[in-house]
């Protein structure tokens, strides 16, 4: 049985949920390394939010604001789309082949056209088609947040001085993570100049586990490998991006989009 998903991006746009930067760097990471949400999840989300008044203007504005934060792997293989036609070919590929509860088909040979086609049981409803829309309009516009990011290698390093994020400890841990995504715990704090103990506190402070952002850590490196144009085999970019095997990304890559890297890479 299929457990259709969503892309996380349209749910969170309507969830009532804390802005605090804490809070958006933990959805960052979080959505790096599961980037899509269950499809039954996203349409409560948005049943819920239908019945306040604005909903779909708050949304997105909301939506503005965590395209900025957005580090998944699909949000790369949009991001370095280099114009109109590649990416319909990116977008239409990715929902072809990810298991969405509806797949969403782009036309932009004539201004931008949405076809959808509902997989998952359930109603289509108006919010949640303009909201793909909405969605799709902001990936693609050249001013989009998302496009600002030019040969962006380490996203999740960028994140703590655009939120005015004060936690020194983990933002020392995200640059040290760069420089060595195959570090523990302790070889981290070393490299901080901090103890195990400081450390493990500043994670829980953080609502975040040492585990986690290393794994969003090398997801965002091999997401920006594999969109590059070095040719690298899937392997190569496993042991660079801080991975043991290629199995190890294999099932990492599925749970953070959907697909396998050589799915992935298809498309780039």
């Amino acid at each position: 049985m299929t457990h259709w998903k969503s892309y996380h991006l349209l749910g969170e746009s309507f969830a009532d949920t804390d802005d605090a930067p804490a809070s958006l760097f933990r959805w960052a990471v979080e959505r790096v390394v599961d980037g899509l949400t269950d499809h039954d999840v996203y349409s409560q989300t948005v049943a819920k939010a239908a019945t306040r008044q604005g909903a779909m203007q708050r949304a997105e504005r909301r939506m503005l604001r965590l395209l900025a934060l957005d580090a998944d792997p699909v949000a790369e293989l949009m991001r370095t789309a280099h114009d109109a036609s590649a990416f319909q070919m990116r977008w239409n590929g990715f929902n072809r082949m990810a298991p969405l509860g509806v797949e969403t088909r782009v036309s932009c040979d004539a201004g931008l056209r949405l076809q959808r086609e509902t997989r998952a049981a359930g109603l289509q409803d108006e919010m949640r088609e303009q909201a793909g829309a909405i969605c799709v309009s902001h990936l693609m516009a050249e001013d989009s947040p998302l496009r600002q990011r030019n040969e962006e290698i380490r996203p999740l390093a960028r994140h703590f001085g655009e939120l005015g994020y004060a936690n020194a400890a983990l933002r020392d841990s995200v640059d040290s993570l760069y420089a060595d995504p195959f570090a523990e715990l302790d070889q981290c704090a070393d490299a901080v100049g901090a103890s195990r103990r400081t450390l493990q506190r500043a994670f829980t402070q953080a609502g975040l586990s040492f585990r986690l952002l290393r794994q969003a850590v090398r997801l965002t490196l091999a997401s920006h490998a594999m969109c590059s144009t070095s040719g690298e085999s899937i392997t190569a970019i496993a042991h660079a991006s801080g991975f043991f095997d290629s199995a190890h990304l294999v099932r990492a890559w599925k749970q953070s989009c959907g697909l396998t890297p050589s799915q992935y890479r298809s498309l780039c």
